[in-house]
């Protein structure tokens, strides 16, 4: 039931070949399977009819991992995460994530729920629930004489919820809303001398929105795309609240435009292709705006050959292309392009800054970044190790999944 639901071919009508091949892309996005193969088509009752057989193999869709992790910002972590993306049989998906340590030395989880037919339009549900650290920054934050704020210390404890209702309309049109209510505040450790200028750092308060999205994605790999596109456009409204600060609406617009080019269609869904690869990206925030609820630019996901979170501000725009090179079946190479910038926040480093390392910019600044790297496919996705080269200087980031 759960692979005919996604088949748009039925009993009864033309056999079209080309609607085929987005039914095996489709069954082969659903995540549950290693390999779709191309349809076998087999003589009917008489000559105007065919019998379609879908050949699949599926794949292992429930892990459970135990273990201990060591990054720079994070310091030594405990992790225990368990994810099933076909729980009891019906393509409903479950994941639970717990973290222990680090140094904020907290409890972190996530908690989440998928339910992709709540009713014959195929709307779908998720549900997650979080209370988690994130280390926005990669790198001592500020340094000045008798200063030192390093920012494996500094860090940012977000507690909340997501629910998203999704329903397709068309093949390839999506509509979504998302409602999201989430408590926070940036930490310090207590008895830190704090600048003027980077009060923001014991920032906290309450942001609740509500998400309009409308996606349109042509895309035939999912994971890994080598033709079509990805489209989204997204209106988010909502009541922000900075403790002994402002209160009042917030308001932002984004936009994430995708393209792959990979010439000729694929023979098998698993094809490893050279594809290129571009993506744009904008995004406008008005109102109260938290320090937060900024746009974020700099890293391995947005701008390589920057810190993480390097720029920041109410305005955003990044511009990013790579080519992806095959080298085997679970590696392949890439070469990237990335320009972009965050600008216009009210929350600057000045006197806190004296080398400028996040020195912020009111008007639009762009930055450029390029490199090379490697990627080796895995069960959960590509792990991504890039070396790029900014104006800054070099750098290197690791990380798993595509950038785009």
């Amino acid at each position: 039931k759960v692979i005919l639901r996604e088949i748009r071919t039925k009993p009864g009508q033309p056999l079209d070949y080309k609607l085929l091949q987005r039914d095996v892309e489709r069954l082969f996005n659903m995540d549950l399977f290693e390999d779709v193969q191309p349809p076998e088509i087999q003589a009917g009752s008489d000559a105007a009819k065919a019998v379609v057989i879908f050949h699949v193999k599926e794949k292992k869709t429930g892990q459970i991992s135990l273990g201990m992790g060591f990054s720079s910002p994070q310091g030594l972590v405990g992790r225990l995460e368990y994810s099933e993306s076909n729980f009891r049989g019906r393509a409903q998906a479950i994941n639970a994530l717990l973290e222990l340590g680090g140094r904020a030395n907290t409890t972190s989880y996530e908690l989440g729920y998928y339910e992709p037919y709540l009713d014959k339009k195929h709307t779908s549900l998720s549900v997650s629930v979080f209370n988690k650290v994130i280390y926005r920054f990669a790198n001592t934050v500020v340094t000045s004489p008798g200063v030192l704020v390093d920012s494996n210390l500094f860090n940012e404890v977000r507690k909340g919820g997501m629910i998203t209702l999704a329903r397709p309309l068309s093949d390839y049109d999506t509509a979504m809303v998302s409602l999201r209510s989430e408590k926070w505040h940036l930490h310090l450790p207590e008895g830190e001398t704090i600048p003027a200028d980077l009060i923001f750092a014991r920032q906290n308060g309450t942001v609740s929105t509500a998400t309009f999205r409308g996606i349109r994605d042509t895309r035939d790999i999912r994971t890994d795309p080598a033709k079509g596109s990805y489209n989204s456009l997204a209106l988010e409204l909502g009541r922000a609240s900075i403790v002994g600060g402002s209160s009042g609406s917030i308001r932002k617009i984004t936009g994430d435009f995708r393209r792959y080019f990979g010439g000729a269609p694929r023979k098998t869904v698993t094809e490893r292709k050279r594809v290129l690869a571009v993506r744009a990206m904008f995004g406008f925030a008005s109102g109260v705006v938290p320090f937060v609820e900024q746009f974020f630019i700099g890293g391995a996901d947005t701008l390589r050959g920057y810190l993480e979170s390097r720029f920041w501000g109410r305005r955003m725009f990044l511009f990013s292309a790579e080519y992806r090179i095959p080298l085997g079946q679970s590696l392949q190479g890439a070469a990237f392009v990335d320009i972009g910038d965050a600008w216009g926040s009210p929350y600057q480093l000045i006197e806190s800054d004296p080398q400028g390392r996040f020195r912020q910019h009111s008007g639009f600044s762009p930055r450029a970044g390029f490199g090379a790297g490697i990627r080796v496919v895995t069960p959960i996705g590509p792990l991504r190790l890039d070396y790029g080269i900014g104006s800054e200087g070099p750098r290197v980031h690791f990380s798993i999944g595509h950038t785009f």
